[in-house]
């Protein structure tokens, strides 16, 4: 039987449409086991309310202040400012399943990395179906982006994205390549790549031998339809 895990980090945004769709889009069709890491939310009642909703094997929250000075003196060059905080957490969020995987014994065979504020427009196929037995990360680009796409192509795309256990835990660990990645562009005078999150950590997943491929979709591209619910969570 295959298992699936989908992994959801970052800030918490909960509103009616984006639950409803990741309901529809992922839960219902995927069936996953899911796991979520957090910021701290100003009333303890969403990541309540969000619970109760999607029943997560593990959750946590962690306050933002205590974490930001650490992340800030690792990258302190100008980097994107969210994109350390952001590849913080898809580590954190990875490391609660892994610990789940221990505990109970048992491996994913795939892995969804999402957001709470991630909008869907229509249902994603069976996971096994895209991956097929292929490895690699499976992104979906809802626009094109010339200044990202004329530099590197097929590039990542950091706000949903699926593949198999193995490329996942690689591509998790996005966060410790970081400040390599950052010295080699200073080296050789290429510091504005490090403030586009999309195109370093491209970079950092090709350097990792992950293969980056396009979800196919109904969207104007032709890849999978979704978007980013930008409205503030709702229910506090």
């Amino acid at each position: 039987m295959v298992k699936v895990a989908l992994q959801i980090s970052g800030r918490l945004r909960f509103t009616p449409t984006s639950i409803t769709s990741l309901m529809a889009s992922i839960i219902e069709t995927q069936h996953p086991d899911i796991f979520c890491s957090f910021w701290e939310t100003e009333n303890p009642k969403t990541l309540e309310s969000w619970s109760n909703y999607i029943k997560p094997k593990l959750v946590d929250y962690e306050n933002f202040a205590a974490i930001f000075p650490y992340l800030d003196q690792l990258f302190p060059e100008n980097v994107h400012r969210n994109m350390p905080y952001m590849l913080y957490k898809f580590d954190r969020v990875a490391k609660l399943r892994h610990a789940y995987q221990r505990a109970h014994n048992i491996k994913y065979d795939y892995v969804i990395q999402a957001r709470s504020d991630n909008l869907f427009f229509e249902k994603l196929p069976p996971v096994k179906d895209i991956c097929k037995n292929n490895k690699g990360v499976w992104c979906s680009n809802s626009r094109q982006t010339p200044e990202i796409d004329s530099y590197i192509s097929p590039r990542m795309v950091d706000n949903f994205y699926i593949g198999d256990r193995e490329s996942i835990d690689f591509v998790s660990g996005t966060l410790w390549h970081l400040r390599y990645q950052i010295d080699k562009y200073k080296d050789s005078n290429q510091l504005h790549h490090i403030r586009i999150p999309e195109i370093i950590q491209s970079q950092i997943w090709k350097n990792m031998g992950i293969t980056i491929r396009s979800l196919l979709g109904t969207s104007p591209f032709g890849n999978f339809n979704y978007e980013i619910d930008r409205t503030e969570t709702e229910y506090k």
